[in-house]
């Protein structure tokens, strides 16, 4: 240490010496600058600030101006009213304006001053000029000087307005305006403070906002202030400047070596410039701005003084220490780089450019090989290299150009074995000559590895080929590596093609329900490192943009430690199972015959549709004589039939509704979200289509109930009500085999009774015609329609001589005949087909008034169809012969009616009943 402390000591005292000749520099340079800096700044601060100055002067003067001007003239509007009002003798009027405005603005009021003697006059204006009275004795408004007002300890400008009568003035309006309120005085801000206001005319100074008793004063007030900041020459330097430019100016004065900003404008009244002045002493901004600059500056340029002489040392007196350091880590990398090459396992050697003799070689080399180290320098590379002479040549021609590699080179070693090595080669210029050098890899075994890897390569190819399935490899990245055949086939693509592609560009997957593009299966096996299959409703959409159904699953592609290298996609060609499965589904839930629904898919709609409590038409079809119809034409026609009747109800219904066959010849319609008038509408749309049998021109009908679901009637109960009406209604129809029971019973009643068929028919016509004005839904018309042909039905099981009598019925018989009713409501209560009309039969001689029979109901607690039957009932009776009377003529037969009217029949009814005469007379 001390050697080396001897050494420094001539380093340190040229470093010391230097560095205060150097820092002295630095000193100097530093002053120099600063104070350029400084003069720079102030100039440059002073035009700035000068700048700002001015601007807010002249936005506070232009808004002090127009503050004023506004005041003034507001006053001279309120004043011209006032004079108005005068001149058209209206006093009262004038002293309630006045008293009005007074009480809404106390600060401004109008006054009134009456001219006695001519010293009124100067009471308002004090110190006005000749011009100034002359105006007033013409009428016109005058605004006085400023005036110091004791009471508010400011100046006011008196605005007059002269009263005349023939000529002559008899008083003064006037107002007072606070300049106080509306000059900018000592005002401060971030800028400057103490702003002073002045208002001048083309004689001097007459107002000057100071705190002075002086400024009191009005005037001229040259002579008061002989220290105004305007002077004589200043104001008509003011007054040159503002008749130039004819807008706002400013100026700078300077009075006793203090500068003051001047900004003037014009008022436009009275010849007055407002003029606003602050001395630059009060300007707040400009010397701490310029203090904290300066500051800045100066710290700045002391810390980079500093630094950089402080560099300068420390680089002087190290400097040689430094070279010593690095002399001796040179021998260090020297010696690290022999070491890393003699004593390193990797086999190196160099070798001649020029003679390709080897002219050194580590340790481990010599090893490998089996040779000493003596044997194997000054040898040419070919004793060792098993290659071709031709093919060295070029390889080593290629080594003196750059940098190369050589892939499994075949060595031979000293006992006689054959090893395959990997060469790198590099040029290498140590700075006398170039060499060149060589590392060596054994790469016998990963040459065996790959020939077995190429084997397990090449059959893993031809199974992937023989499997029935697509494949379709990745890599980490996602990037498509193989597809085997049949997923070329399907996404029409070759491997060639698509190789190093990412899979989502090639294979584009959605769901089959929604289209929804899949979200990246490829991404989701990397990232969990789990097989995952998507949902069987997956479709694969191929170069040619065809829709192929698939069903597939991803999985990663792992080693034995877990380790994953890509993803494996398998997928399977589902358009022939899709198919095989619509032909199971469409035989399963369709008919075959029509294409309809089929009972079982119906039966299964039903079961959802009752969960979601939707409201539910539904409407049950029967087609009328299909039985004859296959007896006569054969089941061929029959079958016609029902796809014709299947076609029809395709085209007359919307797509929401469900129809199905039923049944042999019965059809379902499900109108969801629709109410029973819905079903109604419908079924008269249908019942207008007639259907022909194919060959022949006979029609056969069909046959409809309706029904409709409510809180209280599920869809079951609904299509039990439907099939119900549709029966009925199949009784009422000639061509149904149902007709029949209805026919035996009317043919015995017209055998024991003066009932006939023309009385019933009759009965049904206007009862139907009362019906449809009524609006009916179709089952009441029908149930109505049975009623005018069975009402009577229990006479049936009444004497026969009771019926056929001419002359009165005694007591007994009468009683007898009363239980005509009861006898047809258990007639139709024992015929399923009828039982629907039972309390129609049991009620039809209820009376309006209550004193029908059998249970004496009255109003509207008999059924509707009933008082529609007793009007036309009655109505018929009357208009045609009886064993017992003549028959009445339509106009006798409707007076007796309307006369029963509210007693035996219902008025309702009466009316409508006698609407449909009078149509049916037109």
């Amino acid at each position: 240490m001390q050697k080396l402390r001897r050494k420094m000591k001539p380093l340190l005292r040229l470093g010391r010496k230097e560095s205060i000749y150097f820092m002295v520099f630095c000193l100097f340079i530093f002053v120099v600058s600063i104070s350029l800096l400084f003069v720079y700044e102030k100039k440059r601060l002073n035009k700035e600030y000068n700048t700002i100055i001015e601007e807010t002067l002249t936005e506070n003067l232009h808004h002090d101006v127009q503050g004023l001007k506004l005041s003034l003239d507001s006053v001279k509007k309120e004043l011209m009213v006032a004079m108005n009002m005068f001149e058209d003798n209206q006093s009262d009027e004038l002293k309630a304006f006045l008293a009005h405005q007074n009480q809404l603005n106390p600060s401004r009021r109008i006054l009134y001053q009456k001219l006695e003697k001519q010293t009124d006059i100067l009471q308002i204006i004090p110190a006005g000029t000749k011009a100034e009275l002359a105006r007033l004795r013409e009428g016109q408004i005058v605004f006085s000087h400023p005036i110091y007002n004791e009471a508010t300890n400011g100046h006011v400008i008196n605005v007059v307005a002269p009263l005349m009568d023939d000529g002559k003035t008899h008083g003064f309006l006037y107002s007072q305006v606070d300049l106080s309120a509306l000059l900018s005085k000592h005002m401060t801000n971030d800028t400057y403070k103490n702003v002073q206001s002045s208002i001048i005319d083309n004689q001097g100074v007459i107002l000057y906002t100071s705190e002075s008793k002086a400024a009191k004063e009005t005037g001229n007030l040259y002579e008061v202030f002989p220290d105004l900041v305007i002077g004589k020459k200043d104001r008509e330097q003011i007054h040159a400047m503002i008749d130039d430019e004819k807008k706002v100016s400013s100026v700078i004065f300077n009075r006793k070596n203090t500068s003051y900003f001047v900004s003037a404008m014009p008022i436009t009244i009275n010849d007055w410039y407002l003029v606003l002045s602050v001395r630059g002493s009060d300007v707040l901004l400009r010397s701490a701005t310029i203090f904290k600059e300066i500051v800045r500056i100066s710290i700045v340029a002391i810390l980079i003084t500093l630094s950089v002489a402080c560099i300068v040392f420390l680089q002087l007196l190290f400097s040689n220490r430094r070279l010593e350091i690095e002399q001796i880590r040179n021998k260090r990398y020297a010696s690290r780089l022999q070491a890393m090459f003699s004593q390193n396992n990797v086999l190196s050697t160099a070798i001649d450019i020029k003679t390709r003799r080897i002219i050194d070689v580590n340790d481990a080399l010599t090893n490998y090989f089996g040779y000493p180290r003596e044997e194997m320098i000054g040898k040419e590379i070919s004793h060792f290299n098993l290659v071709e002479r031709k093919v060295l040549d070029v390889q080593f021609e290629k080594m003196k150009k750059s940098s190369t590699e050589f892939l499994a080179v075949p060595h031979r070693l000293s006992d006689g074995s054959i090893k395959l090595l990997d060469v790198s080669t590099s040029v290498i210029d140590d700075g006398v000559e170039k060499f060149l050098y060589v590392i060596l890899f054994d790469s016998t075994d990963r040459e065996w590895y790959r020939s077995e890897l190429f084997k397990e390569k090449e059959f893993l190819r031809i199974t992937l080929n023989s499997i029935g399935d697509g494949v379709v490899t990745t890599d980490n990245q996602g990037r498509i590596t193989g597809l085997n055949s049949v997923a070329e086939k399907l996404i029409g693509w070759s491997t060639e093609e698509v190789e190093n592609q990412y899979f989502t560009d090639i294979v584009h997957l959605q769901n089959e329900n929604t289209g929804e593009i899949t979200s990246n299966p490829i991404q989701k096996v990397l990232s969990t490192g789990k097989t995952i299959g998507l949902a069987n409703h997956t479709e694969l959409i191929n170069r040619y943009s065809e829709v192929i159904p698939i069903t597939n699953s991803f999985a990663p592609i792992q080693s034995e430690r877990g380790k994953t290298f890509g993803v494996v996609m398998v997928f399977h060609d589902m358009r022939l199972e899709k198919e095989h499965h619509r032909q199971i589904e469409f035989l399963s839930y369709y008919d075959e015959l029509t294409g309809l629904f089929n009972r079982k898919y119906m039966e299964n709609a039903i079961v959802k549709l009752a969960k979601k409590q939707e409201s539910l038409a539904v409407i049950m079809i029967d087609v009328n004589g299909l039985k004859i119809s296959n007896d006569i034409f054969g089941h061929e026609t029959g079958d016609l039939v029902l796809k014709k009747v299947a076609t029809i109800l395709e085209e007359t219904c919307s797509s929401r509704d469900l129809i199905a066959r039923w049944g042999g010849d019965e059809f379902v319609i499900l109108m969801k979200g629709k109410l029973l008038q819905d079903a109604e509408n419908l079924v008269k749309q249908l019942k207008d289509i007639t259907v022909f049998i194919e060959g022949s021109n006979l029609p056969l009908s069909l046959s409809f109930g309706c029904a409709c679901t409510d809180s209280q009637t599920s869809i079951a109960m609904a299509l039990q009500d439907a099939e119900k009406n549709m029966y009925q209604q199949k009784l009422l129809n000639g061509k149904s085999y149902r007709n029949a029971i209805i026919s035996t019973l009317l043919a015995t009643l017209y055998e024991k009774s003066n009932e006939t068929e023309e009385h019933s028919k009759r009965l049904e016509e206007y009862c139907l015609a009362i019906g449809q004005r009524l609006q009916l839904s179709s089952k009441e018309l029908d149930e109505l329609s049975l009623l005018a042909l069975l009402h009577d039905i229990g006479k049936v099981g009444i004497d026969a001589n009771i019926l056929k009598k001419p002359s009165a019925l005694t007591d007994e018989e009468w009683v007898e005949m009363k239980r005509h009713p009861e006898v047809g409501y258990r007639i139709a209560q024992e015929t399923a087909d009828l039982e629907s009309v039972a309390d129609l039969i049991l009620a039809h001689h209820e009376r309006w008034d209550g004193k029908g029979y059998p249970h004496q109901l009255k109003g509207e607690e008999i059924p509707l169809a009933c008082r529609i039957l007793s009007v036309v009932d009655s109505f018929d009776a009357m208009t045609n012969d009886r064993v017992y009377r003549q028959a009445m003529t339509t106009e006798e037969a409707v007076a007796e009616i309307k006369r029963s009217s509210g007693t035996q029949f219902d008025p309702k009814i009466v009316e409508h009943f006698i609407h449909v005469l009078e149509e049916r007379k037109e």
